[in-house]
């Protein structure tokens, strides 16, 4: 019976395994209720805000912006006279002069309207929506053609916030239209998206080719732990649960990189999900948190040998990763959700923070580990040959943290910085260093017998059960 405990998943990696169906859940139910696309409706109930960013998108040489505007109401405290909708007002911002517009007025307390600005063009006020009293002229449109060439913004400006509330609905058309004159509703920095996710899928189906050829040649070995005659336990080699998991997980991917194909060129063709919005959500999650479920099993030793980490940091990492698949996920949602609404950056910004908390606590335990051994090798000889082979596990959880890091603060980075019309840049170093990452870790842990990660001394295995 203790046996196959052992080959099985550790009391924490059934926890970790319910972490992650829960915010697969999650993913699932909230990405029910997101609507996303760049023809889109903004609605706002009873708004006291000066001023709400409604959209963003690049425009190129010829970028056309279309509004409609709906059943707009003005809302006033009691006995309160109704001022007029001249100091509210629909903007379109330079997004490069976004930051400091916010500034001026979430800040400050300017009014848009009043300052003149190359940056910010008013496209109309909402007093020339209204036909009379407080019900919005139905049908009443705006037609833009947007230039010179760039990243702009939209935003709501209401001067008048402490004393009128704004209800509306607008619908958002923003598209660049192409040489043949098709409508491309995406930005001109992503409208090359839909051809490089097809090109890393078809990478990712390839890596996933390799990789069962891979487990097909070593087959006959028995994945059970032998004993060599030089004291090797585990040296049999031979592909076991976790190379068939490690499979599952790039085919999974490669999944989700089509389905984020086709996600991505409706939307550059209609400028809706047309139903791709949900098995995007889905992959997308699941390949993420298969991801670090895959990470966990290799560190824990799953289906390998006994753990290389002592309880303690095992709990750690099973608290830690679980937390950080939920975060990703919970700004994937994010990103699909409007900007207008409320609370949108502080989550944004809160779950970034979770984020990046957790990278920092994933190499913790390796190196509390480390110091553990080097002193126990201070006094016992045998614990030494233990630090080798841990200290090869630290280099691959150090590739771990290098991909994480690079994944969320070089790409971010990269991301803010980059032209507008260079922002797939930025996606295409994350997957690129997810399939270098992927590539990275199918080499350390191929199923071959003289592969260092799958072997351990016996009298290593007696030092370990006291850590």
């Amino acid at each position: 019976m203790r046996a196959r405990a052992r080959r099985g998943v550790s009391a924490p990696g059934r926890v970790c395994l319910r972490a992650a169906e829960c915010a697969c859940l999650l993913l699932l139910v909230g990405g029910l209720h997101l609507v996303g696309g760049e023809v889109l409706t903004e609605r706002l109930s009873s708004d006291g805000r000066a001023l709400v960013r409604l959209h963003s998108f690049g425009y190129g040489a010829h970028g056309s912006l279309g509004l409609r505007l709906a059943a707009l109401e003005a809302h006033v405290p009691p006995g309160t006279k109704k001022a007029p909708l001249s100091r509210a007002a629909l903007l379109l911002v330079v997004e490069a002069a976004s930051e400091a517009l916010e500034e001026e007025v979430l800040i400050a307390g300017q009014c848009p309207l009043e300052q003149a600005s190359a940056s910010v063009t008013t496209l109309a006020t909402l007093e020339d929506a209204l036909k009379g009293g407080a019900d919005a002229r139905p049908g009443f449109e705006i037609n833009q053609q947007v230039s010179p060439p760039g990243a702009f913004a939209l935003y709501l400006a209401n001067c008048d916030a402490k004393h009128t509330k704004l209800s509306l609905e607008l619908r958002v058309e923003a598209y660049n239209v192409r040489a043949d004159g098709a409508k491309d509703y995406l930005s001109v920095g992503e409208s090359t998206l839909p051809l490089m996710y097809v090109c890393f899928a078809a990478a990712f189906s390839l890596a996933a080719a390799l990789w069962a050829r891979e487990l097909w040649v070593h087959r006959g070995g028995s994945g059970r732990r032998g004993r060599g005659t030089d004291g090797i336990v585990g040296a049999a080699g031979g592909v076991r649960a976790i190379h068939w998991l490690m499979l599952a997980l790039v085919c999974v991917k490669t999944v989700s990189l089509l389905t984020q194909a086709m996600r991505y060129r409706t939307l550059k063709v209609t400028g809706g999900e047309e139903g791709w919005l949900l098995p995007y959500f889905v992959f997308r999650g699941l390949s993420y948190a298969g991801l670090f479920i895959t990470v966990i099993l290799i560190a824990s030793g799953w289906s390998f040998l006994k753990p290389f980490l002592a309880e303690r940091d095992k709990r750690v990492l099973m608290v830690v990763l679980p937390l950080q698949v939920f975060a990703e996920m919970a700004i994937i949602m994010l990103e699909e959700t409007a900007p207008s609404d409320r609370d949108y950056f502080e989550w944004t910004d809160l779950f970034h923070l979770v984020d990046l908390a957790c990278c920092c606590a994933i190499l913790f335990p390796i190196v509390w580990q480390i110091k553990h051994l080097r002193e126990a090798a201070a006094t016992d000889g045998k614990a030494a040959r233990a630090l080798g082979k841990l200290e090869l596990f630290r280099g691959f959880y150090v590739t771990v943290v290098a991909f994480i890091y690079f994944t969320r603060i070089v790409v971010y980075l990269v991301k803010r910085t980059a032209p507008y019309e260079s922002v797939w840049v930025a996606e295409a170093l994350r997957e690129g260093a997810t399939l270098l990452f992927y590539a990275t870790v199918g080499l350390k842990f191929r199923p071959v017998a003289d592969n260092p990660y799958t072997q351990v001394e016996e009298e290593e295995l007696r030092v370990m059960e006291t850590w």
